[in-house]
């Protein structure tokens, strides 16, 4: 379930009024890593009104996602290089 809050009557239904309150996004854009709001409202974890589990969700996999590949890439270097951490 999607909260859309700050609605003035600016933005379109779906839409999500950044933080400016001059700036509309839609609802995919919400959480997506991406800030497309100027003030980054649409990426602001605090504004628990405009988050979705299923945006939180997607952020959080493609958190790990980047880790494991950092990792990986620190193992080959370690491999390949001998590095010592």
């Amino acid at each position: 379930m999607l909260l859309l809050c700050g609605l003035s009557g600016k933005c379109n239904a779906g839409e999500y009024e950044c933080a400016v309150g001059s700036e509309c996004v839609t609802a995919s854009q919400l959480c997506d890593g991406v800030q497309h709001c100027s003030d980054g409202s649409d990426e602001d974890w605090r504004a628990e009104c405009a988050m979705s589990s299923a945006a939180g969700i997607r952020h959080f996999a493609r958190s790990i996602s980047a880790f494991l590949q950092h990792l990986l890439i620190l193992r080959y270097h370690v491999a390949v290089y001998n590095v010592r951490l």
